[in-house]
């Protein structure tokens, strides 16, 4: 009789440096960042922070250490999301990412093939002040949250 041991699929490593342009803590605890091309700013992608203390990380052991260190520095560096609505965030970071599954990306549940990433890796760069906007373009309780950046980073 044959045994098998059942390898972990390797997956594919990422490192990209992104415009941040939004984040937004999701129902299952996991942070959701939208970043951009710097020199192309309308290509965009969506990667998650998955929560790997509340639930199972699905991965190696050092995987799931170095996603639960990339969610501390995010946390660290720019903050914690609300549930409510996006926070709008301005700068580039430098993010390690690792491909961990498909995602379901239509309302009928099929599959679109394009990739989940994880972050594993994430440190904030210099930026330079945030994009002029008008009182009128952002809402009374974005106006209120409106921050003053450390210098690497800042929200709108």
């Amino acid at each position: 009789m044959q045994t098998h041991i059942a390898r972990p699929k390797a997956s594919r490593r990422y490192t990209v440096t992104g415009s941040l342009v939004a984040a937004r803590l999701e129902e299952d605890n996991a942070i959701h960042l939208t970043i951009a091309d710097p020199a192309a700013p309308a290509t965009r992608l969506v990667v998650s922070f998955p929560d790997v203390e509340r639930g199972t990380c699905g991965e190696s052991p050092s995987r799931c250490a170095s996603m639960r260190r990339a969610r501390q520095a995010f946390i660290g560096d720019i903050g914690s999301p609300p549930f409510e609505a996006p926070m709008l965030l301005y700068g580039l970071a430098r993010l390690a990412l690792v491909e961990a599954g498909s995602r379901a990306g239509s309302s009928d549940g099929r599959e679109t093939g394009s990739p989940l990433l994880h972050v594993v890796g994430f440190a904030a760069e210099e930026s330079p002040a945030p994009p002029p906007c008008t009182p009128a373009q952002r809402s009374q309780p974005e106006q209120q949250a409106l921050l003053v950046p450390s210098g690497r980073f800042g929200v709108i």
